[in-house]
Protein backbone atom coordinates (compact mmCIF):
# COMPACT_ATOMS: atom_id res chain seq x y z
CA UNK A 1 0.00 0.00 0.00
CA UNK A 2 0.99 3.61 -1.06
CA UNK A 3 2.17 5.88 1.91
CA UNK A 4 4.60 8.18 3.00
CA UNK A 5 8.30 8.19 3.82
CA UNK A 6 8.98 7.84 7.66
CA UNK A 7 11.22 10.16 9.04
CA UNK A 8 14.40 8.79 10.39
CA UNK A 9 14.02 5.94 8.34
CA UNK A 10 13.31 4.40 4.62
CA UNK A 11 16.75 5.53 3.95
CA UNK A 12 17.96 5.77 0.38
CA UNK A 13 14.09 4.90 -0.46
CA UNK A 14 12.22 8.29 -0.17
CA UNK A 15 12.28 8.83 -3.94
CA UNK A 16 10.51 5.27 -4.65
CA UNK A 17 8.26 5.60 -1.45
CA UNK A 18 7.22 9.22 -2.82
CA UNK A 19 6.56 8.29 -6.05
CA UNK A 20 4.22 5.21 -5.48
CA UNK A 21 2.31 7.34 -3.42
CA UNK A 22 1.86 10.63 -5.53
CA UNK A 23 1.03 7.75 -8.41
CA UNK A 24 -1.62 6.97 -6.57
CA UNK A 25 -3.33 9.86 -7.91
CA UNK A 26 -1.72 11.55 -10.29
CA UNK A 27 -0.47 10.80 -14.29
CA UNK A 28 3.02 10.44 -15.34
CA UNK A 29 2.86 14.17 -16.11
CA UNK A 30 1.85 15.20 -12.86
CA UNK A 31 -1.52 15.59 -13.92
CA UNK A 32 -4.59 13.96 -11.28
CA UNK A 33 -6.02 11.20 -12.52
CA UNK A 34 -9.62 11.39 -13.24
CA UNK A 35 -12.00 9.85 -10.17
CA UNK A 36 -8.67 9.34 -7.98
CA UNK A 37 -10.31 10.54 -4.93
CA UNK A 38 -13.95 9.93 -4.05
CA UNK A 39 -16.30 11.79 -1.78
CA UNK A 40 -16.42 9.41 0.85
CA UNK A 41 -12.41 9.28 0.99
CA UNK A 42 -12.85 12.94 1.71
CA UNK A 43 -16.07 12.47 4.56
CA UNK A 44 -18.24 14.23 2.03
CA UNK A 45 -20.37 11.08 0.73
CA UNK A 46 -23.53 12.88 1.32
CA UNK A 47 -22.19 15.85 -0.51
CA UNK A 48 -24.49 16.25 -3.21
CA UNK A 49 -25.03 18.98 -6.26
CA UNK A 50 -28.65 19.97 -5.67
CA UNK A 51 -29.49 23.54 -6.10
CA UNK A 52 -30.32 25.67 -3.72
CA UNK A 53 -34.19 25.80 -4.30
CA UNK A 54 -34.14 22.14 -4.46
CA UNK A 55 -32.35 21.61 -1.05
CA UNK A 56 -34.38 19.69 1.87
CA UNK A 57 -34.50 21.70 5.25
CA UNK A 58 -34.15 19.56 8.56
CA UNK A 59 -37.36 17.59 10.54
CA UNK A 60 -36.47 20.56 12.93
CA UNK A 61 -36.76 23.15 10.58
CA UNK A 62 -40.42 21.63 9.17
CA UNK A 63 -41.96 21.11 12.32
CA UNK A 64 -41.15 24.38 13.25
CA UNK A 65 -42.55 25.72 10.25
CA UNK A 66 -45.40 23.94 10.32
CA UNK A 67 -46.33 25.32 13.64
CA UNK A 68 -46.41 29.21 11.87
CA UNK A 69 -49.70 30.16 10.08
CA UNK A 70 -49.98 30.69 6.28
CA UNK A 71 -50.92 34.03 4.80
CA UNK A 72 -54.43 33.02 4.10
CA UNK A 73 -55.47 31.77 7.61
CA UNK A 74 -53.53 34.75 8.69
CA UNK A 75 -55.82 36.99 6.53
CA UNK A 76 -58.58 35.37 7.47
CA UNK A 77 -57.89 35.24 11.51
CA UNK A 78 -57.16 39.12 10.88
CA UNK A 79 -59.94 39.38 9.04
CA UNK A 80 -62.27 37.81 11.87
CA UNK A 81 -60.68 39.87 14.58
CA UNK A 82 -61.94 43.42 12.88
CA UNK A 83 -65.35 42.08 12.83
CA UNK A 84 -65.34 41.17 16.17
CA UNK A 85 -63.83 44.53 17.15
CA UNK A 86 -66.56 46.28 14.81
CA UNK A 87 -69.20 44.37 16.38
CA UNK A 88 -67.88 44.68 20.08
CA UNK A 89 -67.68 48.60 19.88
CA UNK A 90 -70.84 49.08 17.69
CA UNK A 91 -72.68 47.12 20.92
CA UNK A 92 -70.78 49.51 23.22
CA UNK A 93 -71.76 52.57 21.68
CA UNK A 94 -75.04 51.43 21.33
CA UNK A 95 -75.67 51.67 25.08
CA UNK A 96 -74.44 54.96 24.88
CA UNK A 97 -76.70 56.52 22.14
CA UNK A 98 -79.01 59.05 22.99
CA UNK A 99 -78.95 59.44 26.87
CA UNK A 100 -77.63 61.50 29.71
CA UNK A 101 -73.72 61.29 29.07
CA UNK A 102 -73.69 59.66 25.94
CA UNK A 103 -73.94 60.51 21.95
CA UNK A 104 -76.56 61.79 19.90
CA UNK A 105 -77.25 60.57 16.35
CA UNK A 106 -78.72 62.15 13.51
CA UNK A 107 -81.81 60.67 11.32
CA UNK A 108 -81.93 59.76 7.29
CA UNK A 109 -82.12 63.50 7.16
CA UNK A 110 -79.39 64.75 9.68
CA UNK A 111 -81.37 66.01 12.11
CA UNK A 112 -81.33 65.22 15.77
CA UNK A 113 -84.08 62.42 16.74
CA UNK A 114 -86.91 63.49 18.40
CA UNK A 115 -86.82 60.81 20.90
CA UNK A 116 -83.42 62.95 22.02
CA UNK A 117 -85.36 66.35 22.39
CA UNK A 118 -86.56 65.35 25.95
CA UNK A 119 -84.27 66.84 27.86
CA UNK A 120 -84.99 70.27 26.07
CA UNK A 121 -88.64 70.19 26.21
CA UNK A 122 -89.29 68.92 29.36
CA UNK A 123 -87.64 72.38 30.21
CA UNK A 124 -90.21 74.56 27.67
CA UNK A 125 -92.61 76.77 29.57
CA UNK A 126 -94.89 79.20 28.63
CA UNK A 127 -97.34 80.92 30.18
CA UNK A 128 -99.51 83.92 29.53
CA UNK A 129 -101.82 87.10 31.40
CA UNK A 130 -104.96 88.31 29.73
CA UNK A 131 -106.61 90.87 31.18
CA UNK A 132 -109.90 89.07 29.80
CA UNK A 133 -109.53 86.53 32.25
CA UNK A 134 -107.01 87.78 34.62
CA UNK A 135 -107.44 91.81 34.53
CA UNK A 136 -104.58 94.18 34.83
CA UNK A 137 -101.79 94.43 37.08
CA UNK A 138 -100.78 98.01 37.83
CA UNK A 139 -97.26 98.69 38.79
CA UNK A 140 -96.57 101.33 41.53
CA UNK A 141 -94.14 104.65 40.62
CA UNK A 142 -90.61 103.93 41.62
CA UNK A 143 -91.09 100.17 41.97
CA UNK A 144 -89.91 97.18 40.79
CA UNK A 145 -92.79 94.02 40.62
CA UNK A 146 -92.62 90.26 39.41
CA UNK A 147 -95.34 90.07 36.50
CA UNK A 148 -98.07 87.38 37.33
CA UNK A 149 -99.09 85.10 34.73
CA UNK A 150 -102.13 82.82 36.11
CA UNK A 151 -102.64 81.06 33.06
CA UNK A 152 -100.32 77.85 31.52
CA UNK A 153 -100.34 77.31 28.00
CA UNK A 154 -97.16 75.00 28.48
CA UNK A 155 -95.83 73.86 31.79
CA UNK A 156 -93.39 70.92 31.38
CA UNK A 157 -93.64 69.26 34.75
CA UNK A 158 -94.95 72.34 36.40
CA UNK A 159 -91.55 74.12 36.35
CA UNK A 160 -93.12 77.37 36.48
CA UNK A 161 -95.56 78.02 39.83
CA UNK A 162 -98.63 79.82 39.06
CA UNK A 163 -98.98 81.40 42.65
CA UNK A 164 -95.41 82.84 43.45
CA UNK A 165 -94.75 83.21 39.33
CA UNK A 166 -91.16 81.86 39.77
CA UNK A 167 -89.65 79.36 37.16
CA UNK A 168 -87.24 77.10 38.68
CA UNK A 169 -84.23 76.14 36.61
CA UNK A 170 -84.07 72.09 36.43
CA UNK A 171 -80.52 71.65 35.50
CA UNK A 172 -77.45 74.01 34.37
CA UNK A 173 -77.37 74.89 30.81
CA UNK A 174 -77.89 78.12 28.03
CA UNK A 175 -81.15 79.38 28.41
CA UNK A 176 -83.64 81.45 26.10
CA UNK A 177 -85.86 83.99 27.86
CA UNK A 178 -88.64 85.79 26.06
CA UNK A 179 -91.31 88.11 27.39
CA UNK A 180 -93.53 90.82 25.61
CA UNK A 181 -95.42 93.12 27.68
CA UNK A 182 -98.59 94.95 26.65
CA UNK A 183 -99.45 98.15 28.68
CA UNK A 184 -102.83 99.52 29.12
CA UNK A 185 -104.59 101.44 25.72
CA UNK A 186 -103.90 105.19 26.09
CA UNK A 187 -101.12 105.05 28.53
CA UNK A 188 -99.71 108.37 28.84
CA UNK A 189 -96.55 109.26 27.01
CA UNK A 190 -93.20 109.85 28.98
CA UNK A 191 -93.15 107.18 31.36
CA UNK A 192 -90.10 105.64 31.86
CA UNK A 193 -89.92 102.12 32.02
CA UNK A 194 -87.86 98.76 32.28
CA UNK A 195 -88.79 95.16 31.90
CA UNK A 196 -86.45 91.89 32.14
CA UNK A 197 -86.16 88.19 33.03
CA UNK A 198 -84.09 87.78 36.27
CA UNK A 199 -83.08 85.89 39.58
CA UNK A 200 -84.28 88.37 41.28
CA UNK A 201 -86.87 91.16 41.70
CA UNK A 202 -84.29 94.42 40.45
CA UNK A 203 -82.69 95.31 37.12
CA UNK A 204 -79.47 93.99 35.45
CA UNK A 205 -76.80 95.22 32.84
CA UNK A 206 -79.32 94.22 30.12
CA UNK A 207 -82.48 94.92 31.69
CA UNK A 208 -84.65 96.56 29.14
CA UNK A 209 -85.49 100.58 29.79
CA UNK A 210 -87.62 102.82 27.73
CA UNK A 211 -90.23 105.34 27.90
CA UNK A 212 -93.94 105.54 26.92
CA UNK A 213 -94.68 106.63 23.14
CA UNK A 214 -96.02 110.21 22.43
CA UNK A 215 -99.66 111.21 22.14
CA UNK A 216 -101.64 110.17 18.74
CA UNK A 217 -104.95 111.86 17.09
CA UNK A 218 -107.56 111.13 19.42
CA UNK A 219 -109.56 108.79 16.88
CA UNK A 220 -106.64 106.55 17.08
CA UNK A 221 -106.26 103.77 19.70
CA UNK A 222 -102.74 104.12 20.84
CA UNK A 223 -101.55 100.45 21.97
CA UNK A 224 -98.08 99.95 23.58
CA UNK A 225 -96.23 96.50 23.59
CA UNK A 226 -92.73 95.64 23.90
CA UNK A 227 -90.53 92.37 23.82
CA UNK A 228 -87.21 91.69 25.54
CA UNK A 229 -85.29 87.93 25.29
CA UNK A 230 -82.48 87.33 27.35
CA UNK A 231 -79.87 84.18 26.23
CA UNK A 232 -78.17 83.43 29.62
CA UNK A 233 -76.53 79.91 31.25
CA UNK A 234 -78.37 79.73 34.21
CA UNK A 235 -77.35 77.11 37.15
CA UNK A 236 -79.62 74.59 38.90
CA UNK A 237 -82.39 75.67 41.40
CA UNK A 238 -82.19 79.36 40.34
CA UNK A 239 -85.58 81.08 40.33
CA UNK A 240 -86.31 83.31 37.35
CA UNK A 241 -89.12 85.70 37.29
CA UNK A 242 -90.72 88.19 35.01
CA UNK A 243 -89.94 91.79 36.44
CA UNK A 244 -91.32 95.37 35.29
CA UNK A 245 -90.10 98.60 37.07
CA UNK A 246 -92.09 102.14 36.66
CA UNK A 247 -90.28 105.04 36.90
CA UNK A 248 -91.83 108.00 37.41
CA UNK A 249 -95.50 107.52 36.83
CA UNK A 250 -97.88 104.28 37.43
CA UNK A 251 -98.71 101.60 34.84
CA UNK A 252 -100.85 98.71 34.44
CA UNK A 253 -100.31 95.27 32.29
CA UNK A 254 -102.62 94.36 29.99
CA UNK A 255 -101.57 91.23 28.82
CA UNK A 256 -98.41 89.66 29.04
CA UNK A 257 -96.24 86.40 28.05
CA UNK A 258 -93.19 84.17 29.02
CA UNK A 259 -91.35 81.99 27.46
CA UNK A 260 -88.18 79.74 29.12
CA UNK A 261 -86.50 77.03 27.24
CA UNK A 262 -83.37 75.07 27.38
CA UNK A 263 -81.34 75.37 24.52
CA UNK A 264 -78.17 73.34 25.33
Amino acid sequence: MARLPIPGSDDGRWGQILNEYLSQSHNPDGSIKSASINKAELGLDRVSNTSDYDKPISYATQSALNEKLNTDELDTNIANKIVDINSNTNAALQAYKGVPGGYATLDDDGKLEPEQWVNYKNTFIDVVRDHTVNGTQSIAPNNFRVISFPQSVTNTESLFDNSSNFYTVPSEGLYLCIINVRLEDETPSGISYGIGIHTSTAGYPTFQWQATSPEVPVSSTRRQAVSHQRLSLFSTGQQLRGVIYADNASLEIKAATLSIVRLM
